[in-house]
Parts: C-alpha cells; sequence; structure tokens
C-alpha cells in the first residue's frame, strides 16, 4: 500500500508498506519535483529532504506520531475495525484529519479534499 504525502497541500511525498504485515518494510520517498523547488521543506526534521528514498523496518516516528494515542486511538481502531497495532492501515484512514500542514492520501482518496 502506498500513501501520497503532502505538505501545505503539495505533494510531498510517498510513504509505503511493503512486505507482509507481520515483517514490514517502509519506505518514505521525497516526490522529485518537491525536492527540486526551492521553496520545498522536510515534513520532519528526521526526515531531511534528499532525492533517495528512506528505509525501515518500523512505521517512521514521525508519521506514527499523528494518530491519536490512549482511549481516543482506542475509539478509532474500533470504529475502523482495523488492529490498533496497525499503525501504517490506521494512517492510512486517518492521514486526511491530521492536524498540522501534514495530510496523507490513499489512492482511493479525492485530492480535491485538500483543497478545503
Amino acid at each position: 500500500m502506498k500513501l501520497k504525502v503532502f505538505y501545505d497541500n503539495t505533494l510531498a511525498g510517498y510513504l509505503e508498506r511493503r512486505g507482509p504485515t507481520a515483517n514490514p518494510t517502509y519506505i518514505f520517498q521525497y516526490d522529485a519535483k518537491y525536492v527540486e523547488h526551492k521553496d520545498s521543506r522536510s515534513v520532519s526534521v528526521n526526515l531531511p529532504l534528499q532525492k533517495e528514498a528512506y528505509e525501515s523496518d518500523i512505521l517512521f516516528p514521525f508519521f506514527d506520531n499523528l494518530l491519536a494515542e490512549g482511549w481516543l486511538l482506542d475509539i478509532q481502531s474500533s470504529a475502523l475495525k482495523i488492529d490498533k497495532d496497525d499503525r501504517f492501515a490506521l494512517v492510512s484512514q486517518c492521514g486526511l484529519e491530521c492536524v498540522g500542514a501534514v495530510s496523507l492520501l490513499g489512492d482511493e482518496d479525492d485530492e480535491a479534499l485538500l483543497a478545503v
């Protein structure tokens, strides 16, 4: 599954989960046009702008921290019928409603929602 990552409604990159859910690899890569634009900013201090992809065995902490915690996480995972330990699936469903400048959209989402 691949998510589009937007920074201030501009496509900044892609977050992807590869492999089995039990043992995935996560990849974040900035969009080439975004990296080349002079006004582009990194989505996180831990993910500075670069052309090369970032790869991790865990969901990057920046994206993981976009999710709710505690009882609110329990409510979200229950309502969405997603295991609360499947953080990527949760962020794929809740990524449009993030606080701050970053939003995440799946392929099935309508990018026009960002124009609000």
